[in-house]
């Protein structure tokens, strides 16, 4: 037998012996003899013509090939096998039917997956016993390879269960076989009017497979989504799956082109051929029509046609028990008995995703490159190409029909120009298939079939919805969209109403309560409909004014554990606040200074930020205007006040970036302009942070200055915060002058308000400075567990930066005790953070560290190359090391290397990495080996 391949093109054997489940009830003990009889003869006919029995499916067998010859050669010699063996009388002559086909498929843990297998199947399911069928595919394979005395017969094209293209069938005839068998079953044999569709089902297996479990389990079935996102395709995938479960014929009714409520019923008719009665209705006459049929109904397209469809649906349903109806439309029926699924939108690629492969999992991703090809079939992704792939379905929120239209664009656009003209995706989505809907062959169009559907109160809500970036909550919409036109309670209607309607989405529960957002493609529409009504200068000063109005009761808080709670509430509308700054920038000046540096202050803490080089420009455009304005003498005190507290911000900023000779810089600034207010929280939120900053500069006394300076004020204010936050740096600045038992009072002052900072980012920021302790004191065991139980209640808490910071610190522990296998997971995760967040110090410590592990796994080159990438980086920055123990880590590698590579040889490729890019060091030191 000679070897078949694990890939490429196969072919695949089917086999099933016909009539076993009524010879097995009747003859149990006869049956087992039979039946080995029956494996024996076809395992030793496949495996005679170089098959791979792959499994034994009950009573038949899964069969492979390599050549579609051999394959042919074998089903010809089993059905030989099976017709001239005596079988008993008891069971009569057993029949075997076969199906074959070839196509590409790949093996996994010793089994073949993939869609053309599950033809191969589908062939052999339409066959009787004794029969041989073929494919067309496999057909054209065989011309002039088919055993001696064989030949192929046209049985013509049929239906494959489960498949909605139609398949060329062919027979296998030879002098030793029967020839004469029953009409295929097929589902050719069942009366429907489904359409064939012309381009591939992409994605949806699992909604596909919930959907035909409702139908089974229901009677009406409502696909609910907006326009465009592959309810019919859905529904019409769905229905050929089940089309031999309806033997009564399956009737898709197109409802898109009525305009007259009346005409339903019509319609319904004129697809069946139904004619009307005089002594009854015509929706009787189709409920006679129904009876006794075991059919279903495809009603497409009903949301302009609700009452109707669901007066005729009611109807029918109480009359005909058998019959079972299925809708697609933008909103339910709600009629009796309905089932409601919303359609997903395609399923989009992770954020991060970095590589085609990882990029092509998408679902979304799969249909635009599919569609691409169509109209350009050189169409290739690329990992330059990546980017701009992602962007193009993200933004289209994977909305099928507009990522059809944007796939035919490439005919004469790269996706880089796509993406960068998504913004005028009205314009740029256009010119879909002439035969389609009117609608569906723009964007545009087919959003103005929905929005005129609504009724003008609706219209007016959704409009202003438009306004919110990255979702809202029912009180927020009240807030902002609520006027003499539409009440609060008008919002809770209209906004039910959009909810149903599919135009508004829900987005989970929250402190706040539900969570609402549009589409993007749809908050654009609503955006435009929004200026044109003249609205929107409005609505911005009324959205900007509320979510500033968050920061001000944020600061109202009592307690640090309520602050904690608001700045919870403030991550989830990053977005939201990204939207009001820039109508700030634009519109109230001021307003933004004050709203930037107390909003950024807040993040600073730990549990969320902006895009730190988002955060930066904002908040030096804030600083600029808070310097050049002029303003009342009256107002100055409290304008000052607040570009200090904006400098504050820009420190911390500038902090998470490593970034601390700057950071330092703003922060001596605030502090000078907030001194000369007198003693004050923000004073003291000032110094805590430029402590931090110096600490990392080297410049210790001055760093031990400010953290007493902040320690004093929070004690006399009352503030643990600042009070906590200077002890941090005193604690810091004693461990990295070498005074242990002074860090270690600083830390045991710290944790006396551990009761009062309770779950808080702050009392978590205690234990992970007593981690650090235990680890230079030597007790690496505790070190270890108290990590661990850091980054748990970090994770919980929700704080990523910390999270992460918290894991790196256990990596360099695990690391230094020789546990490199640990300790890699966990780099690799960190150097990906900090490379995506900007913190390029960071990133050249985390190239470091790889390097030192290189070292350990003998891979010096790489190792020199590393630290050389690193080095680069911190001259670039102007970062060198210095903290102790990593200069000394430092200096014993560069030992280590010159030893292994000789001077010359460690310094050429120390040279080497420096001129590497920093993504080509990322990947590199990402590669470092395992143990």
């Amino acid at each position: 037998m000679s070897e078949v391949p694990l890939s490429g093109i196969l072919t695949f054997l089917f086999t099933d012996l016909e009539g076993s489940t009524p010879r097995w009830e009747q003859y149990p003990d006869l049956m087992q003899s039979v039946s080995a009889r029956h494996d024996d003869l076809l395992r030793a006919a496949f495996e005679d013509h170089n098959g791979r029995v792959v499994k034994s499916t009950g009573d038949g067998f899964h069969v492979v090939f390599a050549l579609p010859a051999d394959g042919i050669a074998a089903a010809l010699a089993g059905q030989q096998a099976i017709a001239t063996e005596i079988w008993p009388a008891e069971v009569g002559n057993i029949k075997v039917r076969m199906g074959l086909h070839a196509g590409e498929s790949q093996a996994r843990d010793g089994d073949f997956y993939g869609p053309d297998l599950n033809r191969a199947a589908r062939v052999m399911g339409i066959g009787h016993g004794g029969q041989v069928l073929v494919s067309g595919p496999t057909a054209a394979l065989l011309r002039g390879r088919l055993p001696e005395g064989a030949a192929l017969i046209d049985l013509g094209q049929h239906r494959l269960k489960g498949l909605s293209d139609l398949e060329q069938v062919y027979q296998l005839v030879h002098a030793s076989l029967e020839t004469e068998f029953p009409p295929l079953q097929s589902a050719v044999s069942i009366p429907h009017n489904l359409p064939t569709q012309l381009t591939s089902f992409i994605g949806r297996r699992r909604e596909l497979e919930e959907v035909k479990q409702l139908i089974e389990g229901n009677r009406l079935l409502t696909l609910l989504g907006p326009g465009g996102t592959g309810k019919t395709r859905l529904m019409l995938q769905a229905a050929w799956d089940l089309v031999e479960r309806f033997p009564d014929g399956l009737w898709l009714v197109e409802l898109a082109s009525l305009t007259n409520p009346e005409l339903v019923p019509e319609a319904t008719a004129a697809v069946l051929g139904v004619r009307g009665h005089p002594d009854r209705s015509l929706v009787d006459s189709l409920a006679v029509y129904f009876r006794r049929k075991e059919a279903l109904i495809l009603l497409d397209n009903a949301e302009h046609l609700i009452q109707p469809s669901a007066e005729l649906a009611e109807h029918l349903l109480m009359r005909c028990p058998q019959l079972k109806i299925l809708v697609t439309s933008r909103e339910p029926l709600s009629t009796g008995g309905e089932v409601t699924f919303q359609v997903p939108s395609l399923s989009l690629p992770a954020e991060d995703v970095m590589t085609e492969a990882e990029l092509e999992t998408s679902e979304a991703v799969q249909l635009f490159l599919e569609r691409a090809r169509v109209v350009r079939p050189d169409f290739a992704l690329t990992t330059g190409s990546v980017p701009a792939v992602a962007e193009i379905v993200q933004r289209l929120d994977g909305i099928p029909l507009a990522l059809e239209l944007a796939a035919a664009r490439s005919r004469v656009m790269s996706v880089e120009q796509i993406a960068a003209h998504l913004n005028d995706r009205f314009r740029l989505l256009v010119g879909g298939r002439r035969t389609a809907l009117p609608r569906h062959q723009n964007l545009h169009a087919l959003i103005d079939w929905s929005w005129n559907l609504l009724a003008e109160s609706e219209q007016i809500l959704l409009r202003r919805l438009s306004i919110f970036s990255g979702g809202w909550t029912l009180n927020d919409a009240q807030r902002v969209a609520s006027d003499t036109e539409l009440d609060e309670f008008d919002i809770i209607d209209n906004l039910e109403a959009l909810v149903g309607k599919s135009l508004v989405v829900t987005g989970g529960h929250t402190d706040r309560g539900d969570r609402f957002n549009l589409l993007e493609t749809i908050r654009q529409y609503a955006r435009e409909r929004l200026t044109g009504a003249g609205e929107d200068q409005a609505l911005g000063d009324r959205h900007a004014a509320y979510f500033v109005g968050l920061i001000w009761e944020a600061e109202t808080a009592q307690t640090l554990m309520e602050t904690v709670r608001w700045i919870k509430h403030l991550a989830q509308e990053t977005e939201n606040f990204r939207a009001a700054f820039h109508w700030l920038e634009s519109h109230d000046s001021l307003l933004f200074l004050e709203a930037a540096g107390k909003l950024m202050l807040l993040g600073g803490q730990g549990y969320w930020s902006f895009p730190p080089l988002q955060a930066l420009r904002w908040l030096e455009y804030a600083i600029e205007i808070g310097r050049t304005s002029e303003i009342p003498e009256e107002e100055r005190r409290e304008r000052q006040m607040q570009l200090g507290i904006a400098l504050s911000a820009l420190g911390s900023v500038h902090f998470s970036l490593g970034r601390n000779q700057q950071g330092a810089a703003a922060c001596a600034e605030a502090v000078s302009i907030l001194r000369s207010l007198g003693d004050s929280l923000p004073l003291a939120y000032a110094l805590g942070i430029y402590a931090f900053n110096l600490v990392f500069l080297g410049r210790l006394d001055e760093a031990q200055i400010a953290g007493e300076e902040a320690r004093k004020i929070g004690s006399v204010l009352g503030d643990v915060v600042s009070l906590v936050r200077g002890l941090g740096a005193l604690g810091l600045t004693s461990i990295l002058g070498g005074d242990i038992e002074k860090a270690q009072a600083y830390l045991q002052e710290a944790m006396g308000f551990s009761e009062e900072l309770g779950g808080s980012l702050l009392g978590i920021q205690i234990l992970a400075g007593q981690g650090q302790l235990l680890a230079l004191t030597g007790d690496l065991e505790g070190a270890e567990a108290m990590y661990r139980e850091v980054d748990q209640r970090f994770n919980e808490l929700g704080a990523p930066m910390q999270t992460i910071l918290t894991r790196n610190e256990l990596a360099h522990l695990l690391r230094k005790q020789g546990k490199w296998e640990r300790a890699l997971p966990l780099y690799r995760e960190s150097i990906l953070y900090f490379q995506d967040m900007g913190h390029q110090p960071a990133v050249a410590h985390q190239l470091e560290c790889f390097a030192y592990i290189a070292i350990t796994q003998e891979e010096p080159e790489k190792a020199a190359r590393l630290l050389g990438a690193a080095r680069a980086i911190r001259e670039r920055t102007n970062n060198p090391i210095n903290i102790p123990w990593e200069k000394a880590d430092y200096d014993l590698a560069m030992k280590q290397l010159a030893e292994i590579l000789g001077r010359a040889g460690r310094d050429a490729a120390v040279s080497k990495g420096q001129s590497m890019k920093l993504d080509e060091a990322v990947v590199l030191a990402r590669a470092v080996s395992e143990v």
